[in-house]
């Protein structure tokens, strides 16, 4: 992009700059570690990496006041990924020349890597006050986004979409917010805006096409997969977009058929067992679902999803321990996890631990008030606690966000036999047996 090519230019010339004014040494030792920590740029900028490294932990070791030294170094573990040293050397490159703006400047891209978001909105905001460059701006819009205050962020990505017009990753960012409001059509607007500015970014057409999802587009959505995959018809990931919209619209045959061009293409595809196994997950075939789980685990042993899978599907089918067990590496790799955290409150309401249940549903649906699933638990930990109507209260919020959430209708009607409602009851088993004959009628063959 535009401004961060920009900065990086400048970034050098500082640096460089920063070296050259410590030519005037106080004594002859000071001198020679500048001359090393000259010779260890060179290594750098030459490729050399852990000779540079190594030159100029020498440095640090005779001179252990040269700043420089220590953000040569920075620059060092930032080209190997290594940001966590990369910022202990900011770090004390600061406490020695502090208020430099390069290394500022260095260390919200270090703590950006990090996710270090509150500390990206400090050196940012200084930063900011003494000399307020677009670039800045975007980077503390994004901190901003990722600590949930998106009216500030919106503030910041407008300040800079008016200074850096065709910055197209701004737009993003800004359509990010507006999908997190639910302004899908808001949204669309600013993808559509960066992709006319960087036509050929597959992340850009994805957004997009998840966008059309959400307004329920679902025709157009297929129409440009459709074109997309035409002219790039070795791109499995495009198959994937088009088999998640496929699934949507119940068309699992044709949303198998996709996935499994994906997997032709490339079969180790995490995404592409997983995309199988939301159709496993939606036809209530447990069985398969816990075989295609065991393909993307031998795919991804890292991915938490495809872990979460599995344990649902052994919940299922009443293999609580093997299920106890899964949830628990989800969690290990990702103690976030919505789907994860959301069955380990399922555990929970078979283990009778209904108020335990409750809490981790309660902070999910606070983290995310249209988790269908989440209200589903939570009514079925309610109904364990004899609580009926707030836990018909809990199913029907669950069906308005999923009304072909079957397990659902199956729940309520019990909390609705439980206070003698025959009728309703009726009525939601009536419900799920007519979305289980749909289900039933699935060929994927």
């Amino acid at each position: 992009m535009r401004i961060n090519i920009i900065l990086t230019f400048v970034s050098i010339l500082v640096f460089s700059l920063c070296i050259s004014s410590q030519t005037e040494p106080d004594n002859a030792g000071v001198s020679a570690g500048i001359r090393m920590a000259h010779e260890a740029q060179e290594l750098r900028e030459a490729g050399k990496i852990d000779e540079a490294i190594a030159l100029y932990n020498k440095v640090i070791a005779a001179h252990p006041d040269l700043e420089m030294a220590y953000f040569g170094r920075s620059l060092c573990y930032q080209a190997k990924n290594e940001y966590e040293k990369e910022l202990a050397d900011l770090n004390e490159a600061l406490k020695l020349r502090p208020g430099v703006k390069l290394f500022l400047y260095n260390r919200i891209k270090a703590n950006l890597n990090l996710s270090k978001y509150s500390d990206v909105l400090n050196d940012a905001t200084i930063l900011i006050k003494e000399a307020d460059h677009p670039e800045i701006r975007y980077y503390r819009a994004v901190a901003f986004y990722e600590l949930r205050d998106l009216d500030e962020a919106v503030e910041d990505i407008n300040v800079v979409i008016s200074k850096e017009p065709l910055f197209a990753e701004s737009y993003m960012l800004r359509a990010g917010v507006n999908f997190e409001k639910r302004n899908w059509q808001t949204a669309l607007t600013d993808v559509d805006k960066a992709i006319s500015l960087e036509p050929d970014k597959s992340r850009y057409k994805g957004t997009r096409i998840g966008l059309l999802r959400r307004l329920k587009r679902y025709e157009d959505a297929v129409a440009e997969i459709t074109g997309l995959i035409e002219k790039n018809p070795d791109d499995p990931v495009q198959f994937l977009w088009r088999a998640g919209v496929l699934t949507e619209t119940e068309e699992y045959k044709r949303a198998k058929n996709d996935v499994e061009k994906a997997l032709a293409l490339k079969p180790d595809l995490v995404d592409a067992h997983l995309s199988l196994g939301v159709i496993y997950f939606l036809l209530e075939d447990y069985d398969k679902l816990i075989d295609v789980s065991n393909n993307a685990i031998k795919a991804g042993p890292e991915d938490p999803m495809a872990y979460n899978n599995r344990a649902f599907a052994y919940i299922m089918l009443g293999k609580t321990k093997l299920a106890q067990s899964d949830i628990s590496k989800a969690l290990s790799i990702d103690p976030k996890h919505q789907f994860a955290r959301n069955n380990n409150a399922l555990l929970l309401i078979g283990q009778k631990k209904y108020n335990e249940a409750i809490k981790i549903t309660d902070e999910l649906l606070s983290e995310d008030g249209e988790f269908a699933y989440g209200y589903l638990n939570r009514g079925l930990a309610l109904v364990g606690l004899r609580r009926y109507e707030e836990a018909i209260t809990a199913f029907t919020r669950a069906i308005e966000l999923d009304p072909k959430l079957r397990r659902a209708y199956i729940a309520r009607a019990g909390a609705y036999t439980s206070l003698k409602m025959k009728q309703e009851a009726e009525a939601d088993l009536a419900t799920s047996a007519k979305l289980l004959e749909g289900l039933k009628k699935v060929k994927l063959d």
